[in-house]
């Protein structure tokens, strides 16, 4: 249940990011890997 307070109860125990639901939570820890979804095929990005 979503309240109208600011509330962002899904924080990271790695740094001081907080949000409002855990799949934002999910896609912010990805931040923290060196893995990524997609991967250029010409360099290192």
């Amino acid at each position: 249940l979503r309240n109208h307070f600011g509330s962002k109860p899904f924080k990271c125990h790695k740094c001081n990011y907080s949000c409002v639901n855990k799949s934002m939570l999910n896609s912010h820890m990805k931040s923290h890997t060196n893995v990524y979804q997609y991967r250029c095929a010409d360099c290192t990005y």
